[in-house]
């Protein structure tokens, strides 16, 4: 990590300079670091910030808000990290606003910040203004949403696949129904959220593996109503036989993996109850194989779902989810550590030892 200097980005009629408020630290974030992730280096890392609008172009006043909204100098917005290209066969054949299978969709924060045919080169939240790309979706922040909640926003989106795999039909016992048992791998923010989420739409019960105890404890803030510890319940049978005791011996109905650790998956499967769904997100990255048992899927007829990102749609209706949240939960409480830009290799640092929950880069 180093810290370079660029040029202001030019706006033009279309164009849209944000100046960056805070910036979310993300486990990919993490991997592009360590280089597990493919990239065209040298990179502006950082893809979950939120910031005010700094200019802005006569013909993007409406055009880039996602709900038609007048945006003007001054409004505080978040966007979508993600844009479909509209053209390829995951965009025209398949349901992307429901999901995001665009193959080519261009994202924040993963650029090259040399080419010349990707300038501007300011793309990226570890960064003190930001240039919006043609085609984002920009939603603007609720005045009463505090800056440190916002920026939980691509965090939340990305867990998208718990509020996507409920069931149409609840007596079907398909996907997650109300007052249905879920079982989160992970502690830090995205298992948080995606516990807190997972009560949310109705779950009755929420039961949290991972560590360390602060964030378990944090957990509980959210919404889960059991924890396991794994520095002391060691063993993976151990867990299973307490996820067991505490589901009437049947396992849970949904278990969603927010681990980032291949070999976490293994043990997810076996804490689906016969015909649960088990939900992929945290492992993003390329960290190896890990064995699995088909016959463990296909004898208890289970649904396995991976989840990639979240299309432009989900941040709007996640906006509304913290705002109607945020007094009852204590989101703010979730970002525990700030650094400066020239702190970056430190804060990645931190958010890599597991000490505190969400690290936000301050500019």
């Amino acid at each position: 990590m180093e810290v370079r200097g660029f040029d202001y980005p030019s706006v033009g009629q279309d164009g849209l300079v944000v100046k960056i408020e805070m910036c979310g630290i993300c486990g990919t974030d993490q991997h592009l670091w360590l280089g597990e992730l493919a990239a065209n280096y040298p990179v502006i890392p950082g893809h979950e910030p939120v910031g005010t609008v700094d200019r802005i172009g006569s013909q993007a006043t409406r055009s880039l808000e996602a709900q038609g909204k007048a945006l003007a100098e001054g409004d505080r917005v978040v966007w979508s990290n993600s844009i479909p290209c509209g053209k390829c066969y995951g965009c025209r054949w398949l349901a992307w606003p429901k999901s995001n299978y665009c193959v080519k969709d261009d994202t924040y924060g993963f650029d090259n910040c040399e080419d010349p045919a990707l300038k501007p080169w300011l793309t990226g939240g570890y960064s003190e203004y930001l240039a919006i790309k043609p085609g984002t979706w920009v939603y603007k922040v609720p005045k009463d949403l505090p800056t440190d909640v916002a920026v939980l926003m691509d965090t939340l989106v990305s867990i998208r696949g718990v509020e996507t795999s409920m069931s149409a039909v609840p007596v079907m016992r398909e996907g997650l129904a109300q007052f249905d048992t879920v079982v989160v791998q992970g502690a830090g923010p995205v298992g948080v959220l995606a516990a807190f989420k997972a009560k949310a739409i109705g779950a009755g019960k929420v039961i949290m593996i991972g560590g360390p105890k602060e964030r378990l404890k944090m957990a509980r803030r959210f919404g889960v109503d059991e924890t396991i510890d794994i520095a002391e319940v060691k063993k993976e049978a151990d867990r299973k036989e307490e996820v067991l005791s505490l589901t009437d011996g049947v396992g849970a109905d949904m278990v969603v993996e927010c681990t980032g650790f291949p070999g976490a998956v293994p043990e997810g499967i076996e804490l689906c109850r016969i015909g649960g769904t088990y939900i992929l997100i945290g492992c993003w990255a390329n960290r190896g194989p890990v064995g699995i048992d088909p016959s463990r899927i296909v004898t208890r007829e289970l649904h396995i779902v991976g989840q990639r990102y979240a299309a432009p749609q989900q941040y709007g209706r996640d906006l509304k989810f913290l705002a109607k949240y945020a007094k009852e939960y204590p989101f703010r409480d979730l970002v525990t550590d700030t650094f400066s830009l020239d702190q970056v290799a430190d804060a990645l640092l931190k958010q890599g030892s597991l000490g505190g929950m969400k690290i936000a880069i301050v500019p």
